[in-house]
């Protein structure tokens, strides 16, 4: 991955997951690359997994390619759901069209990564039990 990348994808080792990272001013073409990257992850898993997403550098979200890019993941079954760290109008707008579009309302927001981790280790931990 380029080391000016303005949206990162990386394993989260150790959970069920990957992130997703955006830094403020967005290249459309890394937004392409970086859906490109979570398709082969959620694709490929065998089990859900979750997304966490960091918008906390409030990022300028080009509509079109986040949802374009979003939307064959957003409706996938191995995606558990898309925890969102941060808040912006873009991220909201995407969120409502992508829910609206798939009929499934799969994302979490939280304040801060820590709140995110939290939930997600309270998911695996009511697994584990069952």
């Amino acid at each position: 991955m380029a080391a000016n990348c303005t949206v990162r994808v990386e394993p989260m080792e150790g959970w069920p997951a990957i992130k997703m990272t955006w830094c403020a001013q967005v290249n459309s073409n890394d937004v392409h690359v970086a859906f490109e990257t979570i398709c082969a992850h959620v694709f490929a898993a065998t089990r859900p997994i979750y997304v966490v997403v960091d918008i906390t550098a409030n990022p300028n979200f080009p509509i079109f390619e986040t949802v374009v890019g979003a939307l064959p993941i957003f409706k996938d079954p191995n995606l558990a759901a898309w925890l969102i760290v941060g808040s912006n109008s873009g991220a909201k707008a995407v969120e409502g069209l992508l829910s609206r579009v798939t009929g499934r309302s799969n994302v979490q927001w939280f304040d801060a990564e820590s709140d995110a981790l939290d939930y997600l280790a309270a998911i695996e931990k009511q697994a584990a039990n069952l």
